[in-house]
């Protein structure tokens, strides 16, 4: 078992997005914040994979502390399941977005996953809702030819939380060798 988490810490959001794999196979996915209850806290996991937020050159331009921020919330949370499993520095594996992305767009990745997944894993990521919303985002964003400034989420609608979790998602898929890794 193991957990793959994005992180995150925007109020409006529900926490650190997270993807819990059981063998290489998805089995749900939550938002879960560094405290109060922890989801499949009780189960002892192989592997803690989070993203290791990055500063790039002229996307991160004054957002040092959001970055900062968004690594901290992360390690914590991470702390908290590698803690309850028993697990050392070593089971826990950093991940850069260029190191699961590449140069590709989110929902690009998105799609890919999606394609991966089976239809049990595809109910645990939100259904026949979430494929609509990844196609939904990919079309807006090739009829853009990916240009109009958008960044990180914004091809998906406001607040959805759908492109948090299928990072984590795809995070994991590729850390378990099910995407391939653009390094």
């Amino acid at each position: 078992m193991s957990i793959s988490i994005d992180p995150n810490y925007d109020k409006d959001s529900g926490g650190n997005a997270c993807a819990y794999f059981k063998g290489k196979r998805v089995r749900a996915t939550f938002f879960q914040r560094p405290f109060g209850k922890l989801r499949f806290i009780e189960i002892k996991h192989r592997v803690i994979i989070i993203e290791k937020p990055m500063i790039v050159p002229n996307y991160s331009d004054g957002k040092e502390a959001t970055m900062l921020e968004l690594g901290w919330q992360g390690i914590k949370l991470a702390a908290l399941y590698a803690g309850a499993s028993g697990l050392q520095g070593e089971d826990i594996v950093e991940r850069t977005v260029n190191e699961w992305k590449g140069g590709r767009h989110k929902p690009q990745v998105h799609m890919d996953a999606w394609d991966e997944l089976n239809d049990a894993e595809r109910e645990a990521c939100g259904g026949e809702r979430t494929g609509t919303l990844i196609y939904e985002a990919l079309t807006r964003g090739a009829k853009a030819h990916w240009r109009d400034g958008r960044s990180k989420n914004n091809w998906y609608p406001a607040k959805s939380g759908i492109p948090d979790l299928l990072d984590a998602v795809s995070i994991g898929l590729v850390e378990f060798g099910r995407l391939e890794d653009p390094r």
